[in-house]
């Protein structure tokens, strides 16, 4: 017997007759190809255990949320018995965007003492037979059956739907493929695909099925190709990097792998000075799992100590790139094994679709769509359909790209679906090197993974040195700092600390280390040896190749290393940076000039870049660098080839940043300046066409050459790039670095334009980062509308002015914003330029004044602009579609002017407008004005849905003001729908404090009517009143009115609430009368009828117990009459029963 109840149910539905209850008539069901769903709850069983009478509660809420989205998708409810339901569909498609929104609102619902409500979905397309008990037949049976399979939260498909809905998936859904499984008295397997849900759980347990057939575990990779430089070993052996001790720090690697195999997810840190050996760990780590372990992949991406601060998301790409078949520069450089190559290699078919599938934008901003297309090909066996998607993505390089349409957060949660997609079959160690370098959008994206671990395969390991994040970063906390701290809260003891003194383990590594090699070395010197070093390990082996390459270690004639009789300590430099010294100084000075130029690029540096600046011959240059500085020296390693179009570049590293740091620092400061010029003018040359990839690098050397115009050039370019990509604070730090810079250049309109182009291109990442009102804003709006005066250009004027309006919009400084709109006006007058006239009308002050009439009037005039082209495009530059927003701003007016119906047509326009535009900033914008309008219906089916939808998107997006106005109004629904706790008003509260945390002021008088609504409906009387005192002050203050006479009338309320249970009854009654006749005044002077209705309709219910009832019913009997629609609305049946009584 099932452990679950809902299998029997479910069973029983399946094999049953059609009550006579059926809330459908039959004879109307779908016939002939029929798609069948079947839902039920997951551990119904606990749930009525822990609820008790309130589990009756629950059953009823998920009932209804399902017969309300399965009717609004024309499905039909065929049976229902206890938890489980049997609905029917004309259509597949209908019947997915059903489940999907069904498990939406399921998610979002918030459910009887928190509990989660967890419901599993299995469709099944089929010809059933159609009599009049119902339906019967095979394929009813199939689809009751994948339903049984699934997990609560989980939605399956037949392989019979599948085809029928997969180019007509909803937007944020995709499918998985789950394999062929064999279910229970069916005589096929079938293939069943999961339905990926974008927001919602996706990581499921296997499949409750008979089995996977095995043929479903073959792997392509049978007949997948493998490139050239697989197809044959290296040359030589694979030489192993010599490791040896740290037995202790490996077992607890190994210990942290375990549980990340397990399937729990972990996170471990290794710290450490420079040169402890913490790169050498991490690799030794590498090898040894992917010995242990068969299906493991390892992935490593570095931080960059130069660029790195401020090229977004540097590590996460190199990584992207790993996983993605970018193998072959790692493995000719020997710094991944042929086994780790071959195995990420063989994953680049699965790679590829988990991109495509769940994380398509990252292409084109952390992936190369060419580079993906042309390895994809290179395999194949990658389906000819992502062969085709790709190839669209690589035409799309070129065309325009709008920043704003993927947000941060849906790049991060498209990173971590594809990583969670791929660790289901083959386990992940992530490996982040020097993290003390790491980038804010990297920290921002680890730390969104981090946190999303638990259920996956996969093991991130970081490193970092301690002292560097401890110092901080640019005079404030490092960021790392906060990300450890949140780790440690969640993972506990998650570090590996090599700066930590144990003699005994040093002077093993010592021993052991010597040991490496056949010698006959003596006690006294291994012990000098570690005296000397005192077991720091980068000291102690450059030191031996120290002393061998001055003679003092010599092989005697048995091939084994032994000491001279007599070493001179004292003369043997005491610290490491000496022994680097030493080394560096027996370069010849050809040598030793051409590390000086690469010192100088970085830690990596190119070959062709120092052939440029020397004049060299690349042939004789990669002889130096790969033979001498090499193999010889062991100063340098081969990091590589990487292919530039038609180019190749020959990529070489610094074996460790001391040697670099050393050559850079023993540099005159003009020997650095010009070196910078050259290396950046010789990179520029080299990646000409290509140079936003390296801009950040580009900034920096001309910046540290002193070439101010083109390090600004660079720092801006990377600003852009960054937006593109999501990197808010990369971006402001970019453009506050040019800012800098174009302070020390001389006065000229050159530098002017520039600095417009920056003081705007720094509004969007600010805005998204600090809120529509923060002051940053203001200085450079400020600033770009003198430069923009300066240079006379009144285009770029009216848009900098237009920004300066919203801003004070923002803040509710409504006299500021109208003046800037009249200059615009003025502006678009003279130039007689019709597209740029809108921007004049553009106000919607007058709306907040209160001011109806006149703002009706405008909004009208630019509702009448609408073109899906132009508002497209004034989006990109504005963030919002200026004809899709007046609609929305239109809707309310039209309500508060007393046409409910009208109103309601206007939003619905606004959406359909929205939808053609696809701006998700716009969408926000509507949303959350649907939402106040739908609240002021009584309509909370709809505001619920909007709320939801708006903050779906806003979190997708990042857009922090729009996430704390959907969490506002989720809470106070709940308030509405009977959720009657002190939780609910302090979610509220804190919401709205959280919104104008951001400096925004508009629209909080709306918000604390509305919380002092909810106090109302709680008792919460005196917070209610607080709330609209504030409310009533805040208005009179910004002249933002537009909900005065509700404050009034709800300040009247309370008062009366507070009389029914006061020994100042009449006193109180006394000043409720007062705040409904004040009401009545305010909205009859705005012609706000809807707001005067309201008022009226509490007037007359307050004077049942004070004041004069007849005139209180003539105020509400005039206003009533003064309506010609919406009489089917809450608020006008309302007033006719309280007139009819």
């Amino acid at each position: 017997m099932s452990s679950h109840p809902g299998v029997e149910i479910m069973s029983s539905i399946e094999a049953s007759n059609i009550p006579e209850d059926r809330p459908d008539s039959f004879t109307n069901f779908p016939g002939g190809t029929v798609t069948f769903l079947f839902t039920d709850i997951e551990g119904s069983t606990e749930l009525l255990k822990s609820l008790r009478e309130q589990y009756t509660v629950l059953l009823v809420e998920h009932r209804n949320i399902l017969r309300e989205v399965i009717a609004k998708w024309n499905g039909y409810e065929v049976d229902t018995q206890g938890d489980a339901f049997f609905f029917s569909f004309a259509r597949a498609t209908q019947a997915v965007s059903a489940a999907v929104e069904a498990q939406f609102s399921l998610a979002a619902h918030p459910w009887p003492k928190g509990k989660k409500l967890l419901v599993r979905m299995g469709l099944h397309t089929g010809e059933p037979w159609k009599a009049e008990e119902g339906y019967t037949g095979i394929d009813v049976h199939r689809a009751a059956r994948i339903a049984h399979a699934g997990h609560g939260g989980q939605v399956l498909l037949s392989e019979t739907t599948t085809p029928l809905v997969i180019d007509e998936l909803p937007q944020g859904v995709g499918l998985l493929n789950l394999g062929c499984h064999l279910l229970k008295d069916l005589p096929r397997p079938e293939r069943i695909h999961q339905v990926v849900i974008e927001g919602l759980p996706f990581e499921f347990p296997p499949l409750k099925s008979l089995g996977v057939l095995p043929q479903d575990t073959i792997s392509t990779q049978e007949i997948l190709h493998l490139p050239g430089f697989l197809q044959s070993e290296r040359e030589s052996a694979e030489i192993r990097p010599v490791f040896v001790a740290r037995n202790d720090e490996l077992e607890k690697l190994d210990r942290h792998l375990r549980i990340a195999l397990s399937g729990q997810g972990d996170v471990v840190f290794i710290t450490g000075g420079p040169g402890q050996g913490k790169t050498a760990l991490m690799n030794e780590f590498s090898w040894q799992a992917i010995e242990h372990y068969p299906d493991l992949l390892v992935v490593k991406g570095s931080c960059d100590a130069y660029s790195g601060e401020g090229d977004p998301y540097l590590p996460f790409r190199d990584i992207l790139a790993m996983l993605t078949g970018d193998l072959e520069m790692l493995w000719s450089a020997g710094l991944i094994s042929h086994e780790q190559a071959r195995r990420l290699w063989k994953i680049l078919p699965e790679a590829t679709e988990a991109v495509l599938d769940h994380g398509v934008d990252l292409i084109n901003r952390l992936l190369s769509a060419r580079d993906l297309l042309t390895r994809a090909q290179q395999t194949g066996v990658v389906p000819p359909d992502s062969l085709g998607r790709l190839q669209v993505l690589v035409q799309q390089i070129s065309g325009p790209h709008n920043p704003s349409s993927v947000g941060q957060a849906a790049l991060f949660g498209q990173y971590t679906n594809v990583l969670s997609k791929l660790a289901k079959h083959h386990p992940i160690v992530l490996i982040l090197d020097d993290l003390q370098w790491i980038d804010i959008g990297s920290i921002n994206l680890l730390f969104h993974l981090g946190r999303r671990l638990a259920g996956n395969q996969i093991l991130l390991v970081g490193s970092y040195r301690s002292e560097d994040v401890a110092q901080g970063r640019g005079g404030d906390r490092h960021p790392l700092e906060e990300l450890l701290a949140e780790f440690k809260r969640q993972y506990g003891d998650i570090w590996i600390d090599l700066d930590n003194k144990d003699a005994g383990r040093e002077q093993q590594f010592v021993e052991a280390y010597l040991d490496t090699e056949p010698n006959r070395f003596s006690q006294t010197f291994r012990q000098a040896l570690y005296e000397h070093t005192e077991g720091h390990p980068l000291f102690t082996i450059e030191l031996l190749r120290n002393l061998q390459e001055q003679g003092d270690l010599t092989c005697d004639d048995e091939g084994r290393w032994v000491e001279k009789k007599t070493i001179n300590w004292q003369a043997i430099p005491s610290r490491v940076e000496g022994v680097i010294e030493e080394r560096i100084g027996r370069l010849e000075q050809e040598q030793h000039e051409i590390l000086s130029i690469g010192s100088v690029e970085g830690e990596d540096f190119t070959a062709q870049v120092i052939a440029r600046i020397r004049n060299l011959d690349e042939s004789g240059l990669l002889r130096v660098l790969s033979q001498s500085l090499d193999r010889q020296h062991r100063l340098i390693i081969d990091r590589g080839i990487e292919r530039l179009g038609d180019n190749l570049l020959f990529l070489f590293a610094f074996r460790h940043n001391l040697f670099q740091r050393y050559l850079y620092d023993h540099l005159t400061e003009p020997e650095r300046v010009y070196l910078h010029q050259s290396v950046g003018e010789a990179l520029e040359t080299i990646y000409s066409g290509n140079t936003e990839k390296i801009s950040p690098q580009l900034a920096r050397h001309f910046d540290l050459a002193g070439l101010v115009e083109k390090a600004v050039k660079y720092y801006v370019l990377a600003g852009k790039y960054a937006i593109k990509v999501t990197a808010n604070h990369e971006a402001i730090a970019h453009f506050n670095h040019a800012l800098q810079l174009l302070k020390t250049l001389p006065a000229s309109p050159g530098r002017s334009q520039q600095e417009l182009d920056v003081q705007l291109s720094l509004g969007p990442p600010l805005t998204a980062v600090k809120g529509w009102a923060a002051s940053e804003l203001e200085s450079a709006y400020d600033r770009a509308r003198e430069l923009c005066a300066e240079l006379t250009d009144d285009s770029q004027m009216m848009r900098t002015l237009y920004l300066l309006a919203t801003y004070w919009l923002g803040r509710s400084e409504h006299d500021r914003s109208e003046n800037i709109v009249e200059q615009i006006a003025d502006i678009a007058k003279r130039k007689g330029d019709p597209q740029a006239a809108w921007m004049g009308v553009m106000s919607v002050s007058p709306f907040y004044r209160g001011n109806l009439h006149q703002a009706r009037e405008k909004l009208e005039m630019i509702r009448r602009q609408y073109e899906p082209t132009q508002q497209r495009a004034l989006a990109q530059i504005f963030g919002m579609a200026p004809s899709v927003v007046s609609q929305a701003y239109l809707s309310q007016c039209l309500w508060l002017l007393g046409y409910p119906e009208m109103a309601k047509r206007t939003i619905e326009e606004a959406f359909a407008w929205g939808k053609e535009v696809n701006i998700p900033f716009t969408n926000c914008y509507v949303l959350g004005r649907s939402c106040w309008l739908y609240s002021q219906l009584d309509d909370w089916k709809m505001t619920r849905n909007h709320a939801e939808t708006l903050l779906r998107i806003s979190r997708e997006h990042l857009f922090r003001i729009f996430e704390q106005s959907a969490t506002f109004y989720i809470h106070y629904l709940n308030v509405q729908a009977g959720f009657v706790n002190d939780k609910e008003i302090e979610r509220m509260y804190q919401s709205m404090e959280a919104y104008s945390a951001t400096g925004t002021i508009l629209n909080r008088t709306s918000w604390l009517v509305l919380f002092a609504e909810a106090c109302t409906k709680t008792n919460h009387t005196e917070s209610g009143l607080t709330a609209i005192s504030e409310a009533i002050s805040l208005g009179e203050k910004t002249g933002e009115l537009w909900v005065q006479a509700e404050a009034y009338r709800l300040k009247g309320e309370l008062f009366a609430q507070q009389a029914g249970g006061a020994d100042r009854g009449q006193v109180a009654y006394a000043e409720a009368e007062e705040c409904l006749l004040r009401a009545i005044e305010i909205a009859r002077s705005q012609a706000a009828r809807s707001l005067e209705l309201r008022a009226a309709i509490s007037l007359v219910r307050l004077s049942e117990c004070f004041g004069n009832p007849d005139h209180a019913r003539q105020i509400l009997m005039d206003c009533y009459q003064s309506f010609t629609e919406g009489f089917n609305t809450p608020d006008l049946i309302e007033a006719r029963t309280l007139l009819n009584a």
